[in-house]
């Protein structure tokens, strides 16, 4: 397998190298293991430049505007101090995955692809088009039908799920099924699926 990563604030992208740098791969911008590559980018649905909104907790930042949701099993105290607002505001540099599937790893067919992008991750598929045929499965975050998004415009699971199976896949899990989403409440309004 070969990791191609993306982080777009430069300093965090510093640490993920020097962290995980092994004497093979100095030398090597963004190589940060012989088996993968980490790209100062954000993952967008479109090309340049683009704000993105730094929280104070690093794992909340987005490209997406954030704000405290109203409704949900948040902890909107926790949320309100570390990922509902925003400390700062950076341009960055912006690459769909039509350019990185269809341009940068053309014909490389992809296993597994993790989208974390904070609220952004059903637009940033959507706007891979038919690059998307060579991916065999993605994992992402959703949110549960019964909470308000942290991001503007952040769909919900069931939105999710619609336009995943209009792009060609399959889902394994439900929205509504006991053991999915019912967990949700007192656990937060988000989990990977």
């Amino acid at each position: 397998a070969f990791l191609v990563a993306f982080e777009p604030l430069v300093d965090k992208w510093a640490l993920l190298l020097a962290r995980n740098a092994r004497s093979r791969t100095r030398g090597k911008l963004g190589h940060h293991h012989s088996r993968g590559v980490v790209l100062p980018f954000a993952v967008s649905d479109r090309e340049g430049l683009a704000d993105f909104h730094v929280a104070p907790r690093d794992g909340c930042s987005s490209l997406r505007a954030m704000h405290a949701p109203r409704h949900g099993s948040w902890n909107i105290s926790w949320f309100r101090t570390q990922c509902a607002r925003r400390v700062e505001v950076r341009r960055v540099p912006t690459v769909s995955l039509r350019t990185v599937l269809g341009q940068w790893l053309p014909g490389w067919r992809v296993k597994r692809m993790k989208v974390d992008v904070q609220g952004a991750d059903l637009a940033v598929l959507s706007a891979a088009g038919s690059e998307l045929q060579r991916v065999d499965e993605v994992s992402m975050e959703v949110l549960n039908d019964a909470c308000d998004g942290m991001y503007d415009g952040q769909p919900n699971c069931s939105t999710i799920v619609r336009t995943m199976r209009s792009l060609g896949f399959l889902t394994l899990k439900s929205c509504s099924a006991p053991g999915t989403f019912h967990r949700f409440q007192g656990f937060g309004c988000e989990r990977d699926f």
